[in-house]
Parts: C-alpha cells; structure tokens; sequence
C-alpha cells in the first residue's frame, strides 16, 4: 500500500491547495492567496505605516487581484440598520486587519480620516 507524503512540508508547499485536518483538500481561491500575499508583505510586525512595510507592493497586491464576489462574499454580511458593516477576515501580523464592509443602497460617508490609522482599499462591486 502506498501512503502519500502528508507531511507538513509537502502540504505548504502545495500552495493552490487548502487541506483541512479531516483531509479534504479545496482549490485555494485567488482571495485566499491576496490574504496570505498581504499577510507575507507585511512580514512578522510590520503595520502598513512603518518603515518595514512596502506600500506600494501592497497597493499593487490590491491593484491585481480580479475580484470575483464567490470569493469573499462569505465575508459580507449586511446589518440594514447601519450604514456600512465591517467584516472581519484576517488579522495579519496584529498590526493590520483585512476587512470586507458592505455598504446598504443608498448610504455614503463624508470623506474623513482616522488619527493615526492607515488604510489601503479596493472598491470590488
């Protein structure tokens, strides 16, 4: 009988796959990779305002990614009493959150900012 090599080199170097502990393997979506290419660029601590951080390779990590809403529409909850609603989907390092918000028909927001927060977006509709 032969065995295949599940050890935890081989699954990470497979990285189109997913593999979950039950052994079920999906295809890795081309949001799955955004999230761990963001995740790689900002290293172990680097927030997206520090030196360590390559903003411009972030922005052209959002730049490329071809939104597919089958992706990330699993992130995408509607709260209709708000606004907007923030979505979370990864933490990163700790230092920088990746977030999906939906906004309702018909609301906005003035342009403002947040002290010291930075941010990078991609408008995917």
């Amino acid at each position: 009988m032969v065995v295949p090599d599940t050890s935890l080199e081989k699954l990470e170097e497979a990285s189109i796959d997913k593999c979950t502990c039950t052994g079920v393997c999906k295809r890795k979506t081309d949001f799955d990779n955004l999230v761990e290419k963001i995740r790689s660029a900002l290293g172990p601590s680097a927030g997206i305002d520090s030196d360590e951080a390559n903003c411009e390779h972030l922005i052209n990590l959002m730049r490329r990614y071809v939104s597919k809403e089958s992706e990330w529409s699993k992130y995408a909850f509607v709260d209709t009493t708000r606004n907007y609603t923030r979505n979370f989907v990864d933490h990163g390092n700790g230092k920088a959150n990746l977030l999906v918000l939906v906004w309702n028909p018909g609301k906005g927001s003035l342009i403002h900012d947040h002290a010291d927060s930075h941010c990078i977006m991609k408008v995917s509709v």
